[in-house]
C-alpha cells in the first residue's frame, strides 16, 4: 500500500498542520500518529476525511509544497474499489 506518501506528509509537516489536520479530519492527532506508524488501518471513511483534511491543508501556502496524499494511500479497500479511479476526480 502506499502509506509512505502518508508518512512523508507526517514527516515534512509542523506539528501546527497536523493539528490542522486532525481538527479537519475529525480524529484525534494520536490517530494520525498510529497510522503512519502502520500500528493502525484507516477505514474508508477516515481515509476520505483524512485525504480531505491534508488537500485542505496543502492549499495554504509554504515554502516547500507537501505530498499529495489520496484516500486510496491510506485504505487498501479503496486502492483496491473499482471505482476508486472515478470518485478521486
Amino acid at each position: 500500500m502506499a502509506i509512505e506518501r502518508f508518512r512523508e506528509w507526517m514527516e515534512e509537516s509542523t506539528i501546527a498542520e497536523k493539528k490542522l489536520l486532525a481538527l479537519r479530519a475529525k480524529t484525534a492527532l494520536s490517530l494520525l500518529y498510529q497510522l503512519g506508524y502502520g500500528t493502525r488501518n484507516a477505514s474508508a471513511d477516515l481515509a476520505a476525511r483524512v485525504a480531505k483534511g491534508i488537500e485542505m491543508v496543502n492549499s495554504k501556502p509554504r515554502h516547500k509544497p507537501l505530498p499529495e496524499v489520496l484516500r486510496g494511500d491510506l485504505c487498501e479497500t479503496c486502492a483496491k474499489c473499482s471505482y476508486y479511479k472515478e470518485c478521486e476526480k
